[in-house]
């Protein structure tokens, strides 16, 4: 058997409570028996519970620390490491501009790059770390949007043992309906929220709709307030609720409590919370919001899974959570992400 290897990875938020990154931790910790030290370097570091072979850095963006003094922290943290471990394989895990920082440690030290991104956007840090990594891991071909022969698809890696449907889920008279995400005009929560007036307009009342989550750093507060409003101006205060941000942690139960999760994002990307969904049983309904007539359409798919009994969505549910644990469980991208890290060219 072949000598486990040091790694050093860079995260852009470790913290287990983390609403959007806290599964990162869940990544880190099932990499962790696999490597006989990883160091880990964020940007921000909250609530973190890891192996005792994992050690965490932050360069401080959580204790206010200015981008230039973030600059500094990270090649002190990051030299002290290259020089006094013997790292042998980095992985950079979606941000980008720590992988260029590295670089020249990268050259002095000959030590190879994988790097993990899976968004639609191609800014230009991704753009130059795309030449100077060894190779590069994505969850799709929509989540890696530059050509390239150095990508590779591996999925995504969702834990099926946390996100899991109930043994003894109770039944209510209401049919409940969740999203969880940004409240972000790329997420078009306002499509859904009118799809769910369409059918509250056509008589039927007996359903809720739950909205979690909230705004990051680059979305306006103006979309939240167009969306509380849009609830107000259409009498829906006692059927739709904004729960906003919760821990990570929290958010496999509100899948198993819900009886439909509901996605209009129009990025064309998969989504995360819908594979979450998948796996937690929960019947996923997914819209693209660009086509015409929109509304209708979705509040009548809306109506016909609320009509079916419970049996057959509960069938539908199974099916839905078999396709995640075959195609993107964190059991199959942890042996991923291992192979490939374990797998890069050493000059």
């Amino acid at each position: 058997m072949a000598a486990k290897l040091n790694l050093l990875l860079f995260n852009l938020a470790t913290d287990r409570d983390d609403p959007i990154l806290g599964f990162t931790t869940e990544w880190i910790a099932a990499l962790a028996p696999f490597f006989k030290k990883i160091f880990v370097v964020t940007m921000t570091k909250g609530v973190v519970d890891l192996p005792p072979n994992v050690q965490v850095y932050s360069v401080g963006k959580e204790q206010g620390y200015s981008e230039f003094r973030r600059v500094i922290r990270f090649y002190k943290i990051v030299g002290r490491i290259v020089f006094t471990e013997q790292i042998d394989v980095c992985f950079v895990h979606m941000i980008a501009v720590f992988g260029i920082l590295f670089f020249p440690f990268a050259v002095l030290r000959s030590i190879p790059v994988l790097l993990w991104y899976c968004h639609t956007a191609t800014p230009r840090t991704l753009r130059i770390a795309h030449h100077i990594v060894q190779r590069i891991v994505t969850c799709s071909a929509e989540g890696f949007r530059l050509r390239s022969t150095k990508v590779k698809i591996i999925g995504h890696g969702i834990n099926t043992d946390v996100f899991k449907p109930s043994p003894d889920r109770a039944g209510c008279g209401r049919f409940r309906i969740i999203s969880v995400g940004r409240l972000s005009p790329i997420k078009c929560c306002d499509v859904l929220i009118r799809a769910i007036h369409e059918i509250i307009a056509s008589g039927r009342n007996d359903l809720s709709f739950t909205i979690v989550g909230g705004l990051e750093r680059s979305d306006s507060p103006d979309y939240e307030s167009y969306l509380k409003r849009l609830v107000s101006d259409n009498k829906l205060g006692s059927i739709i609720t904004f729960r906003g941000p919760i821990p990570f942690h929290a958010v496999p139960q509100l899948y198993r409590d819900a009886d439909l999760f509901l996605h209009a994002c129009n990025t064309g990307g998969v989504d995360k919370a819908v594979l979450e969904a998948m796996s937690s049983g929960c019947v996923v309904l997914t819209s693209n919001p660009v086509f015409r007539n929109i509304f209708g359409p979705l509040a009548a798919r809306i109506l016909a899974i609320r009509d079916l009994v419970p049996a057959e969505r509960m069938a539908i549910g199974q099916r839905l959570r078999q396709i995640v644990i075959e195609r993107h469980s964190l059991t199959q991208l942890t042996a991923s992400l291992v192979r490939e890290l374990q797998e890069l060219p050493r000059t």
